[in-house]
């Protein structure tokens, strides 16, 4: 077995995880640190979770501590809760081909490095123990993770870790996110690569076997990396993408025009890197064309044009997140974003107040989106100076707190009701839109004897 001792500068360990390893090793049994948290350490970045690897059984495990969850006993791992920390712990397993999100079959009784040789990555397959500084690293990780520039490569035959969970291809890419977050240069290695992009022509049905929510939160992981256009530019080259996202694939070779220096796949990932690291904001970005697509057209200058592509693009966009299994609210949030991010600048104060109307609760995350829309034209003489003045005047505008809703009118539907002479119903919310358009129009008719007064006039 390799081990190699090494105390790591700022490599700590909260006292809780170490108790847990201790309080194993103190009973007889082999306990290590491992996994991501390992990895994370070495970079200098806050791990996300605590795995732990042990020679000793989930019943002795469950025996040495108090607070136990068993969540995944049949696989051999259990949850201590120590000092209000959740720490996974494993014993020490060889695994067969996944079965959707778990191994088919487990083997426990195995060494440490027969367990370390089942990970994904060299850069996951390094185990520590924090309590006399020792490093297990039978895959040479750390010298992948340390050289100048990192490298990602499947543990053993690429191949075969793929096999076992066709996930790790996606994960392949979320690697390379982790390792850009802790500022470290990385790369795929090459045999790695290929054997993604030779699985993926042989068996185009690879992913069908994962659930849409695991392909969704890796995902989501990529696309809050710090350059996403890096990420799904490779995924784009290695044949990834065309089998979970082919409405972005169907973007390549798309002309936009003599205003715009890249096709249309290129310009979604510059408005991806645009836009800030939030979830909603980044799937808003890289699905925020998709319409383009169908909605191709060429005039008889020659220009083209893609009229209406927001409203078809935010239909497909609703599609893919039910595809993926998002929340509807997340899903009604990115869509109406999508949707609104086509708006011409407003030549008069009641058309700003009418475009904050229209876009809700989400004017923020529209204003966001296309400022990043317009960077990424790929025009290096682009700049938005224009457009924050737009928006120092719009929030100007709405500073006033002009009337936006029903909530700020100052009649409400019994007033209506009662001025009309009718019952509940549709015409109810007919009136209280037109009141919404004249107070938009004028926020100083946003008085109850003016307001019934124009009601009055308009529907009796």
């Amino acid at each position: 077995m390799s081990m190699l001792e090494l105390r790591v500068v700022g490599m700590v360990v909260p006292e809780s995880v170490a108790q847990v390893i201790k309080t194993l090793q103190a009973s007889g049994y082999e306990a290590y640190l491992v996994g991501g948290a390992v990895r994370d350490l070495l970079l200098g970045l806050a791990p996300k979770d605590w795995d732990v690897v042990t020679s000793a059984l989930p019943e002795a495990v469950c025996a040495l501590f108090p607070h136990v969850l068993l969540t995944g006993v049949r696989f051999g791992t259990v949850t201590v809760i120590e000092g209000g920390c959740p720490v996974e712990v494993t014993t020490y397993r060889a695994e067969g081909r996944y079965n959707g999100h778990y191994p088919g079959e487990i083997r426990f009784g195995v060494t440490l490095e027969e367990d370390l040789s089942r990970r994904d990555f060299t850069i996951n397959a390094i185990a520590y123990d924090p309590i006399v500084g020792i490093f297990v690293d039978p895959c040479r990780g750390m010298g992948d993770l340390l050289g100048e520039r990192a490298v990602i490569r499947f543990v053993g035959f690429p191949a075969e870790r793929i096999a076992e969970d066709p996930l790790r291809i996606l994960r392949t890419f979320y690697m390379q996110a982790r390792l850009d977050a802790a500022g470290k240069k990385n790369y795929v290695s090459a045999s790695s690569l290929a054997a993604i992009v030779d699985i993926l022509s042989d068996r185009p049905e690879i992913f069908d076997s994962i659930s849409a929510e695991r392909i969704r939160d890796e995902l989501n992981k990529i696309l809050l990396g710090p350059d996403p256009r890096r990420y799904f530019s490779c995924m784009l080259a290695s044949g990834v993408l065309d089998l979970i996202l082919p409405e972005v694939v169907n973007l390549h070779d798309v002309a936009q025009g003599k205003r715009h220096c890249l096709d249309a796949f290129g310009h979604t990932m510059l408005v991806l890197n645009h836009v800030p690291s939030e979830l909603h904001l980044r799937w808003a970005a890289l699905l925020h064309d998709i319409g383009k697509a169908l909605t191709l057209t060429v005039g008889a200058d020659g220009e083209i044009h893609f009229y209406g592509h927001e409203h078809v693009g935010a239909e497909m966009a609703g599609r893919v997140l039910e595809r993926l299994r998002f929340p509807v609210q997340f899903r009604e949030r990115v869509v109406h974003v999508i949707k609104q991010h086509m708006f011409q600048r407003p030549a008069t104060r009641a058309g700003f107040r009418r475009l904050a109307r229209r876009c809700g609760g989400y004017l923020d995350d529209v204003l966001a989106l296309k400022r990043a829309d317009i960077l990424g034209s790929g025009n290096p003489a682009t700049d938005t100076r224009a457009f924050d003045e737009f928006v120092s005047e719009l929030f100007g505008v709405l500073s006033e707190n002009p009337p936006l809703g029903y909530r700020e009118l100052a009649v409400d539907g019994h007033d209506v009701m009662e001025a009309l002479g009718i019952g509940s119903g549709p015409p109810v919310g007919q009136a209280l839109d037109f009141l919404i358009e004249c107070v938009i129009d004028d926020p100083s008719l946003n008085r109850p004897e003016v307001l019934l007064k124009l009601l009055k006039e308009r529907f009796m």
